[in-house]
């Protein structure tokens, strides 16, 4: 019954969301496909129809802004950052005024095409792009088009959830990246948000991760459990060893290396989730 109830509370969300575009079509004209969005001193194209990032920048006019303040507090004009998912730009392009460079890695086709637009016209030329999907080795990648929440995209869940399926993503084969092989640069900082993906991408680049001070990664427990199919302990092991310190910014907490496990096993237990986790190495 509680599985029905909450089926049929995201069938209802979706139909609100297309009536909403439908509503917006017929006011700006059936023809308008995407729009154009002030964020600070930032502009974004970003979809109509997108329900998440987009509809978010729609509406705030910005996107996770406490993961920018976060960002604010480590970033210097030296940094060199690695954002994992980057979606249309909406952390990549306002931080790139305040760093050395911006690497980023966006494996939905549709997306990317919007994040190449945002960096053109904000003449963030100190960005550069790649389209492909982070993982363990080369090859290519099952990945669902999320067609209500792009941000939402994700490779193939482990576990079919229909929280995954209820908008009838297009399913496609993106091409999959080890970033040690293909990037050539070191970091400062990491910025991963890939709906689940992120523990196999972390085995591809471990060069990377030991090299960076900080990486900013999101903790959801059901995309561990359902997506990657993994327990804490093992997205734990490719993290851990190369970072001294923990911060989960939504609760205020900061904990040594020896405490990893039990505050992330307490979060997963009690199904709590932090867009930006924060490891990073403790300086002297």
């Amino acid at each position: 019954m509680i599985r029905l109830l909450k089926d049929f509370k995201r069938r209802m969300l979706l139909g609100i969301t297309r009536g909403r575009l439908f509503i917006l079509r017929v006011l700006l004209g059936g023809y308008v496909d995407k729009v154009v969005v002030r964020s600070g001193n930032s502009q974004f194209v970003v979809s109509l129809a997108d329900n998440g990032v987009g509809r978010t920048m729609m509406k705030l006019g910005a996107y996770s802004p406490e993961e920018l303040e976060v960002l604010d507090k480590i970033l210097s004009k030296t940094s060199k950052v690695l954002v994992v998912g980057a979606h249309v730009g909406g952390l990549a392009v306002p931080i790139s005024d305040r760093c050395a460079s911006v690497t980023c890695i966006e494996a939905n086709p549709d997306t990317f095409e919007l994040l190449e637009l945002n960096k053109k016209i904000n003449g963030a030329d100190n960005i550069t792009l790649y389209n492909f999907a982070a993982g363990e080795k080369k090859g290519e990648l099952e990945f669902l088009l999320s067609t209500d929440n792009s941000g939402g995209s994700k490779r193939y869940p482990i576990d079919k959830q229909e929280m995954y399926f209820y908008d009838a993503p297009k399913v496609v084969s993106v091409p999959m990246r080890a970033l040690d092989e293909e990037l050539p640069d070191d970091f400062d900082v990491v910025v991963m948000d890939i709906e689940g993906s992120e523990y196999f991408a972390l085995q591809g680049m471990q060069k990377i991760i030991s090299r960076a001070q900080v990486l900013i990664i999101e903790f959801i427990p059901h995309h561990l459990k359902f997506v990657a199919n993994i327990d804490v302990e093992t997205f734990l092991e490719p993290i851990s060893k190369h970072f001294e310190r923990l911060e989960i910014p939504s609760q205020g907490r900061s904990v040594e290396s020896g405490e990893f496990l039990d505050l992330l096993s307490e979060m997963y237990r009690e199904g709590l989730y932090d867009n930006g986790i924060v490891f990073s190495k403790i300086k002297d």
